[in-house]
């Protein structure tokens, strides 16, 4: 009986453990996502740049359009600056004013009153010192 229990707890952990990395795998995306850069501009005084991104990742199995902001001297990074990201692949257009204010262009389906309707993941209003307006296209 004690041989049992200790072969029935080790396919348990062994199980537990199966489970544990499909989490972490799907959490992580395995490492496949695919960051296709549609655009990227610089402010006025060259220190900034915006970039307009499709993100594909195969764990979550759908794209997203974002809008970062960076330094023009740091690398990409998807999680930094974060202006705006849209379920899908969205047709954005961003416009620098002046080096302290950037007008983004969203498709008008993405922004419609009504909630159930829109594709609007994560929107701010500034961004590192840049002031956002948002109109649709």
């Amino acid at each position: 009986m004690h041989t049992d229990q200790a072969e029935n707890n080790r396919i348990s952990f062994g199980f537990a453990v199966l489970i544990w990395a499909i989490v972490l795998a799907s959490l992580t995306g395995c490492g496949r996502c695919k960051y296709l850069n549609q655009t990227e501009d610089y402010s006025p005084s060259g220190e900034r740049v915006v970039a307009n991104t499709v993100i594909n990742c195969a764990a979550f199995g759908h794209y997203i359009t974002q809008v970062n902001i960076r330094r023009a001297t740091a690398a990409f990074n998807d999680k930094e600056g974060l202006v705006v990201s849209l379920e899908d692949r969205q047709t954005v257009v961003t416009v620098w004013k002046d080096d302290r204010n950037l007008i983004v262009y969203l498709p008008k389906a993405a922004v419609k009153q009504d909630f159930a309707n829109r594709s609007i993941i994560h929107q701010l209003a500034n961004v590192d010192g840049v002031e956002i307006e948002y109109r649709t296209l």
